[in-house]
């Protein structure tokens, strides 16, 4: 009788260390971005390449003078649920469809160059604020860092550098 009672236990034991390793916490973000910035108590910023055809119907400019580089950037907002529909929600959708873009830049060998397009993108989730930013830059120079400094004052000053490909 002990030895069957033993084996229902290990049996018990192993079931609910199962359950435990499959149980994901709500509200994790299980996607992986190129670039995450945490905000305390704020949320998440991240950014990724992305293909410019998604946003450009033409990819060629001043007869190859010129290169597009595309960043789908975006902001999780931690604190959303807590938030209650008011004016500050009116502005802040107004600012990520409309403002958000004059707040980034990317340097290109020293020098600082703005976006010359700016889509936001379908929001899907009430917490989630979404676009692709469009840099032209000329063929010989190489993108070093991606700055976004935040006119709002909740995110600061945020340089990323950004790797070679």
């Amino acid at each position: 009788m002990k030895a069957q009672e033993s084996k229902i236990y290990v049996w018990g034991v192993i079931l609910v260390f199962f359950i435990a390793c499959n149980n994901k916490p709500k509200n994790q973000v299980t996607e992986k971005h190129e670039i995450e910035v945490n905000n305390e108590g704020r949320g998440l910023m991240y950014a990724d390449r992305t293909d410019c055809r998604s946003v450009l119907q033409e990819i060629d400019s001043l007869g190859g003078k010129t290169t597009f580089h595309c960043f789908r950037v975006g902001f999780l907002d931690s604190l959303m649920i807590a938030k209650a529909a008011d004016q500050q929600s009116v502005e802040e959708g107004k600012y990520y469809q409309y403002e958000m873009q004059y707040d980034w830049c990317i340097l290109v060998d020293g020098d600082s160059v703005k976006p010359v397009f700016y889509q936001p993108r379908q929001k899907m989730e009430t917490q989630r604020n979404e676009g692709v930013l469009v840099f032209e830059v000329p063929m010989t120079q190489q993108l070093d860092t991606l700055i976004y400094t935040d006119s709002r004052g909740e995110w600061g000053i945020r340089k990323i550098i950004i790797k070679r490909s």
